[in-house]
């Protein structure tokens, strides 16, 4: 995704099973990958760290399109943190097995992007190949 697709920085996360329903951030490429690792993130619905793109898309099982930072309405803890580091934009991608949410994708872009639904719907294929990918080797 940042070689070919476009996007400045991109990751994966799982999600854990404990008191605070962490996402743990497993891979990293692009730019900033020491502080995007360290952004506390959450999926869990009543924490301000959950409501970040990532924490909605585990929660949801759906893609968390975030398609302008400087949008106000889109607030989470670590948005202002993404903007400093020149992301525009947020895309977290579910990874999915057995119709649940184990993990997510994140891409972020340094313009605004509003993902169409072609490019949305390939996105999330992709991510269903790596959750595929994933589950067989776990």
């Amino acid at each position: 995704m940042v070689d070919i697709g476009g996007y400045q920085s991109a990751g994966v996360g799982y999600a854990q099973h404990d008191a605070e329903h962490s996402l743990k951030a497993v891979a990293m490429a692009g730019s900033h990958p020491d502080q995007a690792l360290a952004m506390g993130l959450s999926w869990d619905e009543s924490s301000p760290f959950g409501q970040g793109p990532a924490g909605v898309a585990v929660r949801t099982g759906k893609p968390a399109v975030h398609p302008d930072l400087r949008n106000t309405a889109q607030d989470f803890p670590w948005r202002l943190q993404a903007l400093q580091m020149g992301y525009l934009s947020a895309i977290a991608l579910p990874l999915r097995l057995d119709g649940k949410a184990f993990g997510f994708i994140g891409l972020f872009s340094q313009r605004v992007r509003d993902a169409h639904d072609g490019e949305l719907m390939l996105l999330q294929e992709m991510a269903d190949n790596v959750a595929f990918g994933v589950s067989a080797l776990r």
